[in-house]
């Protein structure tokens, strides 16, 4: 990571002033620039459990910087987390707003991925959209951050989809 690059990487998104959406942002935190080549170098000298590490250690590295983003997001938005809560209730999702990513059950439709890739230029810090709609590296995450007090996660099944989508 170098200079301004690196400091764009981490800076949070700012809620727009004026005209635009305050009710809703996006984000595209990466990590893990050359994991894949370390990964399979370390796999083809058979340590298997340094390759794992590698790559589990840059996809989480990439949840927790959308996480940091998205706790730093409700700050600015006026309700930051209380100092009392607890890294259980952190982890259950219990603050206000929540993060949606495609390819988890409440988007499962990773072709959305596209209109997204489009509004945020993640090429711009190295994030590629592959033929199948996944992200390149891996250890990338995009999503869409609600701060709506009733927004929650849900679930979209194949029935749900095809409604949704029929003509």
């Amino acid at each position: 990571m170098r200079g301004t690059t690196h400091r764009r990487r981490a800076a949070p998104p700012q809620p727009r002033t004026g005209r635009g959406c305050k009710e809703a942002a996006s984000l595209r935190p990466r990590a893990g620039e050359g994991i894949r080549e370390l990964a399979e170098a370390a796999k083809q000298q058979g340590e298997y459990l340094r390759s794992y590490a590698l790559q589990a250690l840059a996809l989480e590295t990439a949840e927790a910087a959308a996480e940091w983003i998205h706790a730093r997001l409700r700050a600015l938005w006026g309700f930051a987390d209380a100092d009392d809560l607890s890294r259980r209730s952190l982890f259950q999702a219990r603050y206000r707003g929540k993060r949606y990513s495609f390819g988890y059950p409440a988007c499962p439709d990773l072709e959305q991925q596209a209109g997204l890739f489009r509004l945020l230029r993640p090429e711009e810090i190295g994030v590629q959209l592959t033929e199948g709609f996944m992200m390149e590296p891996e250890a990338s995450v995009s999503a869409v951050v609600f701060h709506h007090p009733d927004a929650a996660y849900f679930s979209v099944g194949a029935s749900e989809m095809a409604e949704a989508t029929a003509d």
